[in-house]
């Protein structure tokens, strides 16, 4: 009887640590998703909004360049669909520019975001570097490297 009662509450156990690791997995990423579907509702107001004039910077795409974490650790998907929600939001002077136009407002953001702290990023803090910025098809595309700030 005893080993049974024991096997029971293994089993319970067992179950209860499977079921949490899935619980997890389905939170991380409906967060994902959540993240994915603002930020395409986002680009769909803004083409809307430039839809007929073709010289201006419609929408603004971050890629992420990151350094190695200390332990070979990478950002997950959360973190960089957050960062780079964060700099779209920071770049967004630029939406509704001259693509012809737009030298001297890079130069400014260049300046203005370069070692970029950014904090509370789901509880760590991260520094920006923009590396490369391009105007391609109205998309105003950025390159940035980030960094995760030691806690001190």
């Amino acid at each position: 009887m005893g080993v049974f009662v024991l096997g029971i509450v293994v089993g319970a156990a067992v179950f209860n640590g499977i079921y949490h690791y899935q619980l997890d997995a389905l939170y991380q990423q409906i967060g994902e998703l959540g993240s994915s579907i603002d930020e395409k509702q986002q680009e769909i107001r803004q083409l809307n909004r430039f839809k007929d004039n073709h010289t201006v910077i419609q929408t603004i795409q971050a890629y992420i360049e990151e350094e190695k974490l200390p332990g070979g650790l990478e950002l997950d998907a959360r973190t960089q669909t957050e960062l780079k929600k964060r700099i779209t939001t920071d770049l967004g002077i630029f939406i509704g520019r001259s693509i012809y136009e737009i030298d001297s407002e890079a130069k400014m953001a260049r300046v203005l975001l370069d070692r970029k702290l950014y904090l509370d990023v789901f509880d760590k803090d991260y520094t920006i570097q923009i590396k490369t910025m391009l105007v391609v098809d109205n998309q105003l595309k950025a390159w940035v490297q980030v960094k995760r700030v030691a806690p001190s």
